[in-house]
Order: C-alpha cells, then sequence, then structure tokens
C-alpha cells in the first residue's frame, strides 16, 4: 500500500496538493466547484462534467477521456470510476467523518480519511499495483466535490 497525504492550498481552500512516494500532484477546481484539472508531473488532466444536471464527469489528457465517474444518486455519496484501473467504486463511510473507501468488487484497494476535527489533511492509502497515482487523484477530486457541496448547503 503506497501512502498519500493531502493538504489545502490555504486553510479554507477546496484546491489541494497531493504528495506521497508514488507521485504529487495538485487539485483544482473551477469557480462553480464542478470541474477543475489535476496537475501531475509535468501533464495536466481535465475534469469536466457532462451536463448541469447530470453526475457524471470524465477526466482527460488532451482531449482523450481516460477516466469516467458516475454518481447513481444524488443523495448518496458514491461514485462508480470506469477507465484504465478497470471499474472502481467510491463510497462514502459515514455521515459525520469524511472518509472514503475505494473498492474494485468487494475488494478495498484504497481508503482516504480525514486527519481529524479541527484539520484540513486527508491521508489516502491505496494499493499501487492496482490502481494508478491520477486514478488515485481523480477519487480524491470526486470526494472534494462532495465535501464542497456539503460545505455550501
Amino acid at each position: 500500500m503506497a501512502d498519500l497525504i493531502s493538504k489545502p492550498k490555504a486553510f479554507w481552500s477546496y484546491e489541494r496538493y497531493v504528495e506521497g512516494p508514488t507521485g504529487r500532484a495538485f487539485l483544482s477546481l473551477k469557480w462553480n466547484g464542478e470541474s477543475g484539472a489535476i496537475e501531475t508531473d509535468g501533464k495536466r488532466f481535465e475534469i469536466r462534467k457532462q451536463g448541469a444536471f447530470s453526475g457524471q464527469w470524465i477526466l482527460s489528457d488532451g482531449g482523450k477521456e481516460l477516466l469516467r465517474a458516475d454518481k447513481p444518486s444524488s443523495w448518496s455519496d458514491r461514485f462508480q470510476v470506469s477507465g484504465r484501473d478497470g471499474n472502481l467504486e467510491i463510497q462514502g463511510l459515514g455521515f459525520v467523518r469524511r472518509n472514503y473507501e475505494i473498492r474494485r468488487g468487494s475488494q478495498v484497494v484504497g481508503r482516504i480519511e480525514h486527519g481529524g476535527w479541527f484539520s484540513n489533511k486527508f491521508f489516502i492509502s491505496y494499493d499501487e499495483a492496482g490502481i494508478e497515482f491520477v486514478t488515485v487523484c481523480f477519487c480524491l477530486w470526486l470526494a472534494n466535490v462532495i465535501w464542497r457541496r456539503a460545505a455550501s448547503t
């Protein structure tokens, strides 16, 4: 398992830095909070939402779709991610804590864990043999969208 840490750009920011032995990245959100980018190793991956009321996001590299995320219900904090790492599911683990599991079928292949009540850090652990670094960053970016929506309600 590889371990990453994610810190916000500023204390109240939803833009995040991700660092660890498998890579470094910057996750950005555009003003609407529903699209953005992941910058890692000199590459920029664009994230865009498919329509204002859809529950679909696409991560692309130079216009080529790499990953697609579907949020089957607007009432849940669950995403289905498909693409070059196969089919994954990101599932929230509770209402109070902001923790997520990344699963492939019934197997947990990663976790996103909040640093605590007074912390804006997140700790990510994942199976680097089964998931690419950019996919994990995309999963964190999607969770970040949920956290931002929750904070604005």
